[in-house]
């Protein structure tokens, strides 16, 4: 079914370029029109943006700081205090921000802050006395706003003896006994010698990620200095800047499409020690948050994984579930 020569001619003819250039005309309409949501554009992998972000040790620290002064600026607070407050909430912001402006006074008591915004420095020169740990006669004992005074010496053994520990460094107490007052890092900087310093900001930067759940260290067996910060909640592959690729649920080598259960399984029974891993699985029960391998041989239900080995979180024997959600009808202290 063909029409005529000259209507054929007419439409075969010089009217192609007009046609086509008027469909090329409305494709590009089309691509900067309101159909773009419409269109699929799958980009290749090596374009594609991967769901978390690795960090070396400069992004950590800057990652680090830019926290602390938004928490600073929303809550009016020091440096000094904003650090401790998004300490103790995990890095949350908004986990804190939520306690924060529901009560405020039990936030900083909790936190071991003053009741009242502190000044920059928290020292205070007492003047003389006695010293509570030496018990000798200073003639001018340095506390914290607490009012708890020591000598410089006592304080410069105390504050050493806390890094040579590891990292529950952060968490220093003021001496005196059932104060709970935060030590500040003024004070590491103004009695510790230059080693015990740099190893109190090493245990300041790592508090990032070792009490954060957003954040984790590279797993690589060889050792690996990057961390990554992942917001989402599915288990995922990471591919980290070391080559390494590991799993973000379990820690351990990348092993899709086998479970971390199974990989955890496989592991015991091909590992050297299987008799002691077995007594160890018989007798202790891993951290929900560090899956460090904890045993109770007495007391209550209230488990706190060592802030020394571990990483300080507390959580319920038998549930598994976060000490904060257990009240009294369960052997717990009512939520706060």
């Amino acid at each position: 079914m063909h029409g005529g020569g000259s209507d054929g001619e007419s439409v075969a003819g010089g009217s192609d370029a007009e046609f086509e250039y008027e469909d090329q005309e409305d494709t590009v309409i089309r691509s900067d029109g309101e159909d773009d949501d419409d269109q699929m554009v799958i980009e290749p992998p090596e374009v594609r943006k991967a769901p978390y972000a690795m960090m070396n040790r400069a992004d950590l620290a800057d990652r680090q700081t830019k926290c602390v002064a938004e928490a600073a600026e929303l809550l009016q607070v020091t440096q000094e205090e904003g650090f401790v407050l998004l300490r103790e909430h995990n890095w949350d912001l908004l986990r804190l921000q939520e306690a924060w402006f529901d009560n405020d006074k039990k936030v900083r008591d909790r936190c071991g802050l003053s009741a009242t915004p502190s000044s920059s420095s928290s020292s205070c020169n007492n003047g003389p006395g006695t010293c509570s740990i030496c018990m000798s006669a200073i003639d001018e004992l340095v506390s914290e706003q607490c009012g708890h005074g020591f000598c410089k010496d006592c304080w410069t053994g105390y504050l050493n003896s806390q890094v040579d520990e590891g990292r529950s460094a952060v968490h220093t107490r003021c001496p005196q006994h059932k104060c709970n007052r935060h030590v500040s890092g003024n004070f590491f900087e103004r009695f510790c010698d230059e080693e015990h310093n740099k190893k109190y900001r090493e245990w300041c930067l790592r508090t990032y990620v070792d009490e954060n759940p957003a954040v984790k260290w590279c797993s690589n067996p060889v050792g690996c200095t990057y961390a990554c910060e992942y917001q989402g909640v599915e288990a995922l592959e990471i591919r980290c800047n070391c080559n390494y690729s590991w799993c973000w649920a379990c820690g351990e080598e990348a092993h899709r499409p086998a479970s971390c259960k199974t990989v955890v399984q496989w592991n015991v029974k091909n590992s050297a020690e299987s008799e002691n891993i077995s007594w160890i699985r018989a007798n202790t029960k891993k951290c929900p948050k560090c899956h460090k391998p904890i045993e109770k041989n007495q007391g209550c239900n209230h488990m706190v994984c060592s802030k020394a080995g571990g990483c300080g979180h507390e959580f319920c024997w038998l549930c598994l579930g976060e000490w904060s959600t257990h009240g009294t009808s369960t052997g717990g202290s009512p939520p706060e």
